[in-house]
């Protein structure tokens, strides 16, 4: 006859933290529940180890590739630059914005008055001295881009 332990045995502190299990994508996002209306998943990347929350992304881009409509709720500003077509901002419940990620982030002071922050990508730009983005990197492809334009002394484009 097997027993099983009641509690597990105390982790070792000195051990490094186990990453999140790749299954848990599944337990947290089954495109089968939300196309039955299930209950819809908050911040589904929460938790989610680098390469999981990739998979669990690039899930929605093909449903959406596929003709669906994809409405992903999220405080990650880097998942609405790098994901989103069409952003929708709430403040205490309310929409104050509805536009592309591009017109979002454009105006950095209502940005920061609206207690959002800057993608990434934009954030480091703007700390870099001498360097002329015409337009705002939003995502890391964006910002290398831009670089490089900078190193060739092609900043107009």
């Amino acid at each position: 006859r097997l027993r099983v332990p009641r509690d597990p045995p105390p982790r070792d502190p000195d051990l490094p933290a186990r990453p999140q299990p790749r299954a848990d994508l599944h337990r947290q996002l089954h495109p089968a529940r939300v196309r039955r209306g299930g209950p819809e998943p908050d911040e589904p990347a929460a938790g989610l180890d680098p390469g999981a929350k990739k998979q669990m992304m690039d899930l929605f881009l093909q449903y959406q590739k596929s003709g669906h409509t994809v409405i992903l709720v999220t405080h990650n500003m880097d998942d609405v630059a790098n994901y989103a077509d069409d952003v929708l901002v709430l403040e205490h419940g309310k929409l104050i914005k509805h536009a592309s990620p591009a017109e979002v982030f454009a105006d950095r002071i209502w940005v920061e008055k609206h207690s959002l922050e800057e993608p990434s990508a934009s954030n480091f730009a703007a700390k870099l001295p001498g360097f002329d983005f015409p337009k705002q990197p939003l995502t890391t492809d964006d910002l290398v881009t831009g670089i490089v334009n900078n190193l060739r002394g092609e900043t107009n484009e």
